[in-house]
């Protein structure tokens, strides 16, 4: 970046390039290559008029075979939960419709899991993050965005009593 936070070189590299650090390579729980020091890069700056970027740098030769077509739709570079997608699916989720299930309707809808554009993990994923968004907020936060949803309780001192007493209310007092 220069000076005016403007970006005037990039380097993209193999997602195999470099070695797997020294404190994952002894772990109890054995994964696969990922790192294979592959040296593929490509390495483009801002043209000297300012417009666009040119190609200052491209080293072709990997270390290792390419993804197949077939298997591409895995790489995490090529997934994506769409919009439209990202709806359906809180749409069923409302409705208390499990992800695996969810993942089936979205096949059937595309024609196959590899035209789906994500991976059951994406979806289970995305879910966990929603739920993890709403844990941290309380009842009061819900009653300001939907004026319709108030529910009041009574309480015996500084504790609750046994018996909570819940009213739906219309409107809030």
């Amino acid at each position: 970046m220069d000076k005016n936070g403007e970006t005037i070189r990039k380097d993209y590299v193999c997602f195999k390039e470099g070695e797997r650090r020294i404190s994952k390579a002894t772990t109890t729980r054995c994964r696969g290559l990922t790192r294979e020091k592959c040296g593929a890069k490509l390495v483009v700056v801002r043209a000297r008029s300012g417009e666009g970027f040119v190609v200052s740098n491209f080293v072709e030769g990997h270390s290792h075979p390419l993804t197949t077509p077939r298997k591409t739709h895995l790489l995490k570079s090529h997934r994506r939960i769409f919009d439209a997608q990202k709806s359906l699916t809180q749409h069923l989720t409302a409705v208390n419709v499990p992800p695996h299930q969810q993942m089936s309707i979205l096949e059937l809808q595309t024609g196959g899991l590899e035209n789906v554009g994500f991976l059951p993990r994406d979806l289970y994923n995305k879910n966990m993050d929603e739920r993890n968004c709403v844990d941290g907020y309380n009842a009061n936060m819900f009653s300001t965005k939907n004026k319709a949803l108030f529910f009041s309780f009574s309480t015996v001192g500084n504790d609750c009593d046994e018996d909570v007493v819940l009213d739906e209310v219309e409107t809030p007092p």
